[in-house]
């Protein structure tokens, strides 16, 4: 009877276990070097290690989150462009916190998820 053997990592699968994230969001950073478009997918791994980003909005406010969110599909179907669309809109604000308000408020963001981001960023 033959002896099976210990699956082994690939060496992917070693440079994944060396970082600190959940595996898919490991592969996405690596990847992203890999392919030349490491910036945008930093920000894309940051945001999708935090919980909520976009705000649940109840009662009569739901159509008012949805069109906010929309502003941020671009009319591509994509959430995780939206998502950087939204951040990237956030981080255009710097430091004013006025305008970092205004716009979480307006387009139904969580300013302290975002915030912890751009940090994590």
């Amino acid at each position: 009877m033959a002896k099976s053997r210990e699956p082994e990592l690939t060496q992917l699968g070693r440079l994944v276990a060396h970082l600190p994230l959940d595996p898919q969001l490991a592969r996405l950073l690596l990847f992203g070097y890999a392919l030349r478009c490491f910036n945008p997918i930093v920000n894309l791994v940051a945001i999708l290690s935090e919980i909520h980003v976009v705000t649940l909005a109840v009662g009569d406010e739901k159509q008012a989150a949805q069109s906010a969110r929309d502003s941020f599909a671009h009319r591509d179907f994509s959430d995780h462009l939206m998502i950087l669309r939204a951040f990237t809109a956030y981080s255009a604000c710097g430091n004013n916190e006025p305008a970092l308000t205004k716009l979480c408020k307006d387009k139904y963001l969580s300013g302290n998820t975002l915030r912890m981001v751009h940090g994590i960023r």
